[in-house]
């Protein structure tokens, strides 16, 4: 508007350019120059609150989810003695993404030494989750 106002201005009174408008006009340019990088430093900052904030927010909903979907399989186990070893291969394998054991074999089920030596250690040095 204000470029507008200075050429309805430049051509109606015949000056080349008006000082108030070109003062109004660079201020307005200055002001919307700090907006923008208030804007784009504002917006780094709000993705990092975003992520720290909401991230492990969805994980843990994720992580419960595959906790009660193992827990469904456990139960299964229990009840459905014919499909057994397919609700306990499920359910070894859901555990091992829960907890991130490595050295398991195919079916998701850990060795006897990977659980002894996580037994063994009051609390776990390394824990992905």
């Amino acid at each position: 508007m204000l470029v507008r106002l200075q050429w309805y201005v430049a051509r109606r009174f015949r000056r080349v350019l008006n000082p108030g408008l070109l003062a109004a006009t660079l201020c307005a340019l200055l002001a919307v120059t700090v907006g923008a990088q208030a804007l784009a430093a504002d917006s780094a900052q709000l993705r990092g609150a975003r992520r720290d904030a909401f991230d492990s927010v969805v994980a843990l909903a994720r992580a419960r989810a595959i906790a009660y979907d193992a827990n469904a399989d456990e139960s299964r186990y229990l009840l459905d003695k014919e499909r057994r070893t397919s609700y306990e291969d499920r359910f070894f394998a859901k555990a091992q993404k829960l907890y991130g054991l490595r050295g398991a074999d195919g079916a998701g089920r850990p060795p006897s030494s990977a659980w002894a030596g996580d037994r063994a250690r009051p609390t776990p040095t390394s824990w992905p989750g």
